[in-house]
This record gives C-alpha cells, structure tokens and sequence, in this order.
C-alpha cells in the first residue's frame, strides 16, 4: 500500500512490505483491489485471486492494517461457460 498526496508521487506504507498477504484462491494471487468503507464504519475488499478460477477474494478491516481471515467467495458457479472471474467491485446502496 502507499499514498499520495497529488496522485502523481506515491509513498509506501509499512516500509514498504505487505499488510495482507494473499491466502485465497488455487493461485494466491491479489490483483485488481476494491476497497470501499461501508456504512458500519469498516473496509471491506475483494480482488481477483486466480487466472483460472470462479471465485474472488473478501476480507474486511477497521483500520486497513488489521484484516479479518480471508475467504474464496463463489461467482459464476452456474454459468459452465465462464473460465474465471475478474477485477471485482463492490459498493453499499441506500438499504
């Protein structure tokens, strides 16, 4: 993780080494993060874990640094023709 301050010069956080290192999936992979802050005051994530795989990756946080165990979450399971599932996003409506 880093941050910036303009968007263009980015600053690594935690000297620079990981807060949450990828457990879910066959590849263990963490691509394509989707962080949102949901209405109970708590991050929640998901991301691609695998090349090859229907499911994607969720944990959740208080604080960004401290994250809940991770877990495979199940997509397109009914659809025989999809290969894998990508770049997840996330977000809370209204109800």
């Amino acid at each position: 993780m880093a941050y910036s301050e303009d968007g263009y010069e980015w600053k690594p956080l935690n000297g620079n080494k990981t807060f949450l290192k990828p457990k879910a999936g066959k590849d263990k992979l963490m691509y394509d993060p989707c962080i949102i802050l949901g209405p109970e005051g708590r991050f929640h994530m998901v991301w691609t874990v695998s090349w090859n795989d229907k499911v994607i990756g969720y944990a959740s946080s208080k604080d960004l640094i401290h994250w809940s165990e991770q877990q495979e979450t199940p997509v397109m399971l009914l659809k025989e023709a999809e290969k894998n599932s990508w770049a997840p996003e996330i977000f809370f409506g209204p109800k």
